[in-house]
């Protein structure tokens, strides 16, 4: 004997209708009840092939994005933060990753790059000087790549370093000079840790390359300062997430500092080991050993580029 029964709809929400059938008629309560969940199934593979059609990102040959919108930079940023390739201070902070998209989106370079030689300090994004150097060797505005020029007694007040460059429109040589008083004036050379004690001419490098960028190029760095320059920050505080740029010697040393802020006026009482003795080089030997780093570490980044 069949029994009439009242459509879904009439019933009101499938599965308190279900439920009430399932006494009286079993059979057809797991017929809708499979028809529904197939159903559900087949509205959620749609909205999905409808997010990924939305989720807009195209690369070119190299890998570098050249078109995108914000929902496929969302879904890239999900993918990066789930990667343990990335640097540290951006594994498993999606939104972070977003920006760092997004910035490198708008530099024009490799969003790894990027990520390899960026960091936040009290909430500002900086890039490393060796980045700032690659984005304008690549950027077209240049004929070649900067060129450097050391000149002068090593240490002493005549030492000075000029980056130069040829403008790719106007054909014109352009420069930017630093000299060893300068680094004295500003109090580079003072600073605990600096690098400037350890390996001065690639920080000269390094410095003059960046003023060459910033007062000719500055749309390649788009007002983005470097590591060297929130290096010379001040204390910014002790909030968490913020340290004192300038007592920071390396991107990793940073990304630990940030993860693991100190409490406010907590310091260490573990006593550090003394350091290991350092074997010294002559003169000859450091300004080598200075001149294949720089190029090492150029070459490195502008391949990421």
């Amino acid at each position: 004997m069949s029994t009439a029964i009242a459509t879904p709809v009439q019933a009101g929400p499938v599965g308190e209708y279900v439920r009430k059938l399932c006494d009286s008629d079993p059979a057809t309560a797991l017929e809708i009840a499979l028809a529904e969940l197939e159903r559900e199934r087949a509205l959620a593979a749609r909205a999905t092939e409808e997010y990924r059609a939305l989720a807009e990102i195209d690369f070119d040959s190299k890998g570098q994005i050249v078109k995108a919108n914000m929902a496929g930079l969302w879904r890239m940023a999900q993918s990066y933060a789930s990667s343990r390739s990335v640097p540290e201070q951006y594994h498993g902070k999606p939104h972070d990753c977003f920006i760092a998209l997004q910035m490198s989106f708008r530099l024009g370079c490799d969003a790894m790059a990027y990520m390899q030689a960026s960091y936040v300090v009290h909430g500002k994004p900086g890039i490393e000087a060796k980045l700032a150097t690659a984005l304008l060797n690549t950027s077209g505005l240049i004929t070649g790549r900067i060129q450097y020029k050391l000149e002068g007694t090593p240490g002493k007040d005549d030492r000075r370093c000029t980056a130069t460059a040829i403008d790719a429109q106007t054909g014109q040589e352009v420069s930017a000079t630093i000299d060893w008083a300068m680094v004295k004036a500003e109090g580079w050379l003072s600073k605990k840790g600096s690098k400037w004690q350890t390996m001065p001419d690639i920080m000269f490098r390094y410095r003059a390359a960046t003023f060459l960028v910033r007062t000719y190029y500055s749309e390649v760095m788009m007002g983005m300062q470097t590591t060297d320059e929130l290096d010379e920050l001040a204390d910014i505080g002790p909030d968490k997430g913020t340290v004192d740029a300038a007592s920071v010697s390396s991107l990793e040393e940073l990304a630990d500092r940030l993860e693991s802020p100190k409490e406010n006026g907590a310091e260490e009482t573990e006593e550090k080991p003394a350091d290991e003795p350092v074997e010294t080089m002559t003169q000859e030997q450091s300004e080598a050993a200075d001149g294949d780093l720089f190029d090492k570490a150029q070459s490195a980044v502008e391949a990421g580029v």
